[in-house]
C-alpha cells in the first residue's frame, strides 16, 4: 500500500477481514499510536528501528531518506535484502526489516522510494 492510504484504521480492518497488509506509512499520520513512535532515535544509512504495539508493528528504516512501513503480520525480528545502488552501476545487498523487503518485491515498479 501507498503512503497516502496506509493508516491504523484500514490496517485494523483488513487484518479483521483476514486479509494481510503492510505499506508504507507517513510518520506524521493521524492515529499512530505513541507506543509506536519512537520518542527520538538517529539512524544511521541502512540502520533500522522496529516498535510494535497490540497487532501492528511500525519500522523506520534509513535510506537516503527515513522509509516508515507500518505491517500487522511480520515479525519485527525478521530481516530481508535488497538491492541498493551504490555509486553509478554498483549494487550492493542489504539487510531490512522483512516488511520493508515484502513491500519491494511486492509493489515492483509502483512505488520507488524504496
Amino acid at each position: 500500500m501507498d503512503n497516502f492510504y496506509t493508516s491504523v484504521p484500514l490496517l485494523r480492518d483488513l487484518h479483521h477481514s483476514g486479509i494481510c497488509a503492510a505499506g508504507t506509512v507517513r510518520s506524521n499520520r493521524k492515529c499512530l499510536p505513541n507506543d509506536l513512535l519512537p520518542k527520538a532515535v538517529w539512524l544511521e544509512k541502512h540502520q533500522f528501528h522496529v516498535a510494535q504495539a497490540e497487532q501492528l508493528m511500525y519500522t523506520i528504516w534509513m535510506d537516503t531518506k527515513a522509509v516508515c512501513v507500518l505491517s500487522h503480520y511480520h515479525c519485527p525480528t525478521q530481516t530481508g535484502t535488497v538491492n541498493r545502488r551504490a555509486g553509478q552501476q554498483v549494487q550492493q545487498q542489504v539487510n531490512v526489516p522483512a516488511a520493508l523487503a515484502d513491500y519491494q518485491v511486492n509493489m515492483k515498479e509502483v512505488d520507488l522510494c524504496v
